[in-house]
């Protein structure tokens, strides 16, 4: 083997650029190669690298570059190949054997060799090879933390961005809210003008109406049509306002209630296109606000007019429960798909063209006044059925 040593008086400026900021480079020489080397090579590198003996003491501390002869690698030990392992990512340097093919396979099997320079390289060459795998060590090493930190970064960013549509959404709500607000505080004032005229004209009507039992109870129906659009404007007007509304409760036969909505509901002009089938059996009595809870399974009722086609059945039925009284309203439309199921009573969410989204909101929290809770259950193709409790009195 011939590796020329350095000539007199050389400098170190002949080593290549690029290196400088990157931790020691570390070289670890076998026996027979750190006699020969081992005066030119601390000449030709750095002068903070450290060139030490090739044992397993030495390999374990960080990654290196080990430098290996032909004669290492057909003489190996299982010694030497596991200074090759620990030393990883750090890829050893083979010095001659570039024209044995066994030598080189076995090189790259057992030391995963990367480099190989012919037996005569200089002292240069070698300087240079490993400079410049000692380079390509700090990047592969450097690539998993930088994937790290990479990632690190990656999930900080998708959090801010997640705050970020967060905070839109609650500048969007407030705005809503604001604009909601404005909207129902008119109508309020306009709706108590009215109803104040309605107390007095409900007494004259009925009178009328008192010779039929079935037209009493259209008036009846349709005067608690009219209260409940105003207990609905209240409901929307404090929702907007961020407030609580305190219902006025009374106890109500609940099938009585709503045999009436019924008969109101099928004069509706889609309940006329629809068969509406009330199975009434609860039975029961409920301490209610009457109007809201009219408002409410009235606001079902349209909506299974909507999700139904014409000539379609949309059924109504109450039932005992434990500890309350079940309100069911059912229809045969397309079903609700499981994504839209989880929206449905969140504020201004809508599927319509038309519309705020409020209507299943204050529905919702109109029946959570009255001490019930409601839900939904539907399948796509198969209809969609909304179910309400309310404690029993």
């Amino acid at each position: 083997m011939m590796i020329d040593p350095p000539p007199l008086g050389r400098s170190r400026s002949v080593l290549p650029v690029g290196v400088s900021g990157l931790p020691p480079l570390r070289v670890l020489l076998t026996p027979s190669l750190g006699r020969r080397l081992l005066p030119g090579l601390a000449y030709a590198l750095p002068e903070d690298a450290e060139i030490r003996d090739a044992d397993r003491h030495s390999a374990g501390e960080r990654p290196a570059l080990l430098v290996l002869s032909a004669e290492d690698v057909q003489n190996s030990t299982a010694a030497l190949e596991l200074v090759a392992q620990l030393v990883l990512p750090g890829r050893p340097i083979l010095i001659g054997g570039h024209h044995d093919r066994n030598v080189l396979m076995r090189a790259i099997n057992r030391f995963h060799v990367r480099h190989v320079l012919p037996e005569d390289a200089s002292i240069d060459d070698l300087a240079h090879t490993l400079l410049e795998g000692h380079h390509g060590l700090v990047v592969d090493a450097a690539i998993p933390r930088a994937a790290t930190d990479l990632a690190s970064e990656t999930t900080r960013l998708d959090d801010a961005i997640e705050r970020l549509r967060s905070t839109q959404g609650q500048l969007l709500h407030a705005e809503r809210l604001t604009t909601l607000g404005r909207i129902t505080g008119g109508l309020i004032g306009a709706l108590r003008h009215q109803m104040a005229r309605l107390d007095a004209f409900e007494s004259v009507v009925r009178a009328e109406a008192e010779h039929s039992e079935e037209i009493a109870g259209l008036v009846r129906a349709a005067f608690d049509g009219v209260r409940g659009i105003s207990s609905l404007v209240d409901e929307v007007h404090a929702y907007a306002e961020q407030r609580e509304v305190q219902p006025t409760l009374s106890l109500e036969p609940l099938d009585d209630l709503i045999r009436r909505l019924v008969a109101f509901a099928r004069y509706d002009r889609l309940g006329r296109e629809r068969t509406v089938v009330a199975e009434l059996t609860s039975a029961a009595r409920v301490r209610v606000d009457r109007h809201r809870l009219w408002q409410a399974v009235l606001n079902l009722l349209r909506n299974a007019f909507q999700a139904s086609s014409a000539g379609s059945e949309v059924r109504v039925t109450t039932r005992g429960a434990a500890g309350g009284a079940v309100i069911e309203i059912t229809d045969q439309g397309p079903g609700i798909p499981p994504h839209e199921v989880r929206q449905l009573f969140e504020p201004f969410y809508t599927t319509k063209a038309e519309g705020m989204g409020l209507g299943l909101h204050v529905t919702r929290l109109s029946i959570e006044r009255l001490g019930g809770c409601i839900e939904v259950e539907s399948s796509p193709g198969q209809g969609a059925t909304f179910r309400i409790w309310l404690p029993t009195a």
